[in-house]
């Protein structure tokens, strides 16, 4: 049970709410990792070798989102794929 954000109404018991993302913004990510490379040497064994990997993504951060029941869902998603 939960109340739509869009319309206002009170949904039944069971009911699936859908989310719209209304708002979003470009958002740049620092990820540091450390990449284990094993590397076979004929008749010496194994050797592990510990590289520090630092990168720069970029990507969406959402900044609203809206709850919202079957019927809005199907108006926002139409208005949004039209626009």
């Amino acid at each position: 049970m939960f109340r739509c954000e869009y319309c206002n109404k009170l949904s039944k018991l069971r009911e699936k709410s859908y989310t719209i993302v209304i708002e979003k913004r470009p958002k740049i990510y620092h990820v540091e990792y450390t990449k284990i490379i094993i590397k076979r040497r004929p008749g010496k064994g194994r050797r592990k070798k510990k590289v520090h990997v630092k990168k720069v993504t970029k990507g969406w951060e959402i900044v609203r989102e809206l709850r919202v029941c079957l019927d809005c869902y199907n108006k926002l998603k139409d208005n949004i794929q039209n626009a």
